[in-house]
């Protein structure tokens, strides 16, 4: 193991036996949400996004796109419209919510 690595490999250690177990649990079940155009809404790790019109007392789903994908962030661009980012095996990419509010469409 060469210097870089063990300094890599030491840090991660470092961080995860500071952070306490019982919040990793909370943190691997932590869904991507956001409040955009009166609406809440959530993306999970099995490629769903659910909608909410009662500011987060009920979800409905909006649109699966696969158990193979993970919605890790949903945010709010430049351009004021809603983006998701979508993990497929080793890559990234990132969905933004179509004009008409229930359509997702590349980049």
């Amino acid at each position: 193991m060469n210097r870089r690595d063990f300094l890599k490999f030491g840090g991660l250690t470092s961080a995860v036996l500071a952070f306490p177990a019982w919040k990793l649990g909370e943190f691997a079940l932590a869904a991507a949400q956001i409040e955009y155009g009166g609406r809440v809404y959530r993306g999970t790790q099995d490629g769903e996004v659910h909608v909410s019109d009662d500011q987060g007392q009920t979800f409905s789903k909006q649109v699966r796109f696969g158990p193979q994908y993970s919605i890790s962030k949903m945010f709010t661009g430049f351009d004021g419209r809603l983006y998701a980012q979508l993990e497929y095996q080793d890559r990234s990419f990132f969905l933004s919510l179509a004009e008409d509010g229930n359509s997702w469409r590349l980049g």
